[in-house]
């Protein structure tokens, strides 16, 4: 069964229920085209009213969706590690993580946190490993440096 959009989705974390969803901004220059596209994930405590805002905004190295390239609710970095924030997984590795950092839930002003200072930890505690490298062509080796994995990529 298909998600209502914006509907905010419940996260249950030893007996405390949270609530989270995720949104999308940009500036529009026109002619389809976007620029300082951010994603943000939103999590708080069910009825309480300080929610954390975790913003993903593009930058050097950093990938957001923009329409083209990236799928709706996937950050990641040019090295190849990816966050995909329509998981509960990844959703409950940032709250731990933001957590740990010292957000209270329970605290009624709005928390704004940089989602790249998480990245890192969540997409390792997450098994985000970076793009291996392809090999360079070796002279004499045969096969020019290209995979034999038949996959086709």
């Amino acid at each position: 069964m298909a998600r209502k959009g914006k509907t905010a989705r419940r996260l249950v974390v030893g007996g405390a229920t949270c609530m989270w969803s995720i949104g999308h901004t940009h500036h529009v220059l026109g002619g389809g085209r976007y620029e300082d596209c951010c994603e943000t994930l939103v999590i708080r405590l069910f009825k309480a009213s300080g929610p954390l805002r975790v913003s993903f905004t593009t930058g050097p190295g950093k990938l957001v969706p923009d329409g083209r390239y990236m799928p709706s609710g996937v950050v990641g970095t040019t090295d190849g590690r990816t966050l995909n924030l329509n998981e509960p997984g990844t959703v409950r590795a940032l709250l731990d993580e933001a957590l740990s950092r010292g957000w209270r839930p329970d605290d009624p002003p709005v928390e704004e946190m940089d989602g790249w200072s998480l990245f890192d930890v969540v997409a390792a505690r997450r098994g985000a490993a970076p793009r291996e490298q392809p090999a360079a062509a070796e002279p004499g080796n045969g096969n020019g440096g290209s995979s034999s994995t038949g996959t086709g990529l």
